[in-house]
């Protein structure tokens, strides 16, 4: 049974009546928010709920100093960077997660001086930040993603040359295996991960700054396959950025890449079949070819993504979603053509009222703030991932949410753009409807939980549940199952009530029986699972009288 909570409901839509008069602006409330910051050259910022309390703090840098401003929840922020241990670092990017599972959102720093290593600062209970993981040094960019499918995150990394990815054994260990695979040596800037193709693995684009961008598939988490040309996205336009959303409802990501010294950037339409086609001039977002970052996000609550994108000497663009395969640029109409030169953006709602806010650090003004003060009359719904058998910040999983019959799709990222990486909380914009009809998660390990009728205007907290194949699951609790996730042995440890256990078998994501054993067996037995290969599993165990399924991951 799927377990939802509700982590707070958001201000209520508000109502106008024919007299009020309707506005549609972002407001700069950076020195109302308490944001003191001297001039100069923003890096980077982040959305996140350091200490779990439902507010969105956040993190940046500039070529200066770093900040960390705690949310007060009354629309000011507190800099507590020193208290924090994050007042030396100096990251060029950042990405956020809960890497190592203890509910607390950790950092992912590259810093901006090519001698110091990428490092994971994990977050200490909500207390301070403390260095766990050094790789290697003269990285561009690295991304959190989880590429074999076994629940723990890993690590995309840019060096300009050959990558690295750093994989993760789940007890706090990062072994680079790039170097055995199909890589390109010269794979970039920056990156970001999504599953283009519906398989269940994420798959990787890299942005190459004069020579061509990179779209690498993921061969069952073990190898890559490089299509970028038989894709049709080897793009050759100085890629600054790369940012995955799927605008047209169609079930399958898009792409927009984001160039700069060019003449235009590209927004990339998903076919469904590992093609993309070129629809840039038709859908109205060429901008100028002068490009910093981009994101993908539904500003005003219609139910369709827009795009926001960040120019070097020219003006932003706010590309308005029509419905029809096009964009209309409202930049001015809601404020939004500055702060011009926005080397990083982040978005997410800081103030709870059910619109998002944007965050966007750049050339000479350090960051600004920006709150969304559109009075949006559509609706939403705000979903936040707690994966257990996945990772925990759901990143990589994939949110349906269906009304009236349309699917908006959103996949939960671990760094998009050029430098930064939005809120984790999905934000859905429902229009008019006063209930999502249904919401679907499908889990990267294959596990799907299904929500139904679920009313708008709340952000939901969905803790990922068990549920089996064919929504089979038994939440009897007459057995143990340990170690999970498990490397060579499973341990089961059954009650006396089960009795005798006559076989165990053990299914595949898709419902193949993989493994096949005979027990007669009552109490305790064990399962040698080591000719298994890294994922996702059910087991089942049959007593004769009953049958019982638990998940496990094989390492």
């Amino acid at each position: 049974m799927n377990r939802v909570v509700v982590h707070c409901l958001a201000a209520l839509l508000l109502l106008f009546t024919e007299s009020e008069a309707f506005s549609q602006t972002f407001t700069d409330v950076t020195v109302d928010a308490g944001i003191v910051l001297s001039a100069s050259m923003g890096n980077t910022v982040v959305w996140l709920d350091y200490d779990n309390d439902g507010r969105l703090d956040f993190y940046g840098n500039t070529n200066e100093f770093a900040f960390f401003y705690k949310n007060n929840g009354n629309g000011t922020f507190t800099n507590i960077t020193t208290s924090m241990g994050l007042s030396g670092t100096d990251p060029a990017s950042v990405a956020v997660a809960d890497f190592d599972k203890d509910g607390y959102d950790d950092l992912l720093i590259v810093s901006k001086h090519v001698s110091i290593p990428v490092r994971i600062y994990k977050n200490m209970l909500g207390n301070n930040f403390q260095v766990v993981f050094e790789g290697q040094s003269s990285i561009e960019r690295a991304i959190w993603l989880d590429f074999e499918v076994d629940g723990d995150l890993d690590i995309f990394c840019n060096t300009g040359g050959f990558p690295l990815l750093y994989l993760n054994d789940g007890e706090g260990n990062f072994t680079e295996s790039a170097a055995g695979m199909n890589f390109n040596n010269d794979s970039g800037i920056t990156a970001a991960a999504a599953d283009m193709n519906n398989d269940g693995f994420t798959d990787i684009y890299a942005c190459s700054y004069g020579s061509a961008n990179r779209l690498y598939k993921n061969i069952a988490g073990g190898n890559v396959e490089d299509i970028s040309f038989s894709a049709h996205v080897a793009d050759y336009n100085k890629g600054v950025s790369q940012s995955w959303g799927d605008y047209n409802n169609d079930g399958f990501l898009d792409l927009y890449v984001s160039n700069i010294q060019s003449n235009r950037n590209i927004l990339f339409k998903n076919l469904g079949n590992e093609t993309f086609s070129d629809v840039t001039y038709d859908a109205g977002v060429a901008d100028a070819g002068d490009a910093r970052t981009s994101a993908w996000v539904d500003f005003n609550n219609d139910g369709l993504m827009d795009l926001f994108t960040t120019n070097h000497i020219n003006e932003n663009r706010l590309y308005q979603n029509n419905g029809n395969g096009t964009f209309t640029d409202v930049a001015e109409e809601w404020n939004i053509r500055n702060p011009e030169d926005g080397f990083g953006i982040s978005w997410g709602d800081y103030d709870l009222d059910g619109d998002q806010d944007v965050l966007i650090c750049g050339h000479t003004y350090s960051v600004k703030l920006l709150r969304n003060d559109g009075n949006n009359p559509g609706n939403y719904l705000d979903v936040e991932l707690e994966g257990i058998f996945d990772n925990a910040s759901g990143i990589g999983t994939r949110i349906e949410v269906y009304v009236g019959g349309q699917m908006t799709v959103q996949e939960v990222n671990g760094g998009r753009g050029a430098r930064c990486q939005d809120a984790l909380i999905a934000h859905f914009g429902l229009a008019a409807a006063a209930q999502a009809d249904s919401l679907i998660v499908k889990w990267q390990s294959g596990m799907v939980q299904k929500l139904y009728y679920i009313s708008a205007n709340q952000l939901i907290t969905i803790v990922q549940d068990a549920v089996g194949i064919n929504d089979i699951y038994s939440g009897n609790e007459l057995f143990e199952l340990y170690p999970n996730p498990v490397k060579y042995v499973i341990n089961l440890r059954f009650n006396e009530r089960v009795g005798k256990i006559t076989d165990v078998k053990i299914y595949s994501v898709t419902g193949q029986i993989v493994l096949s054993r005979s027990l007669k067996e009552q109490g305790n037995a064990t399962v040698d699972v080591r000719e298994l290969t890294r994922g996702w599993y059910y087991i089942m165990i049959n007593s004769g009288h009953s049958i019982y399924y638990r998940p496990f991951i094989k390492k």
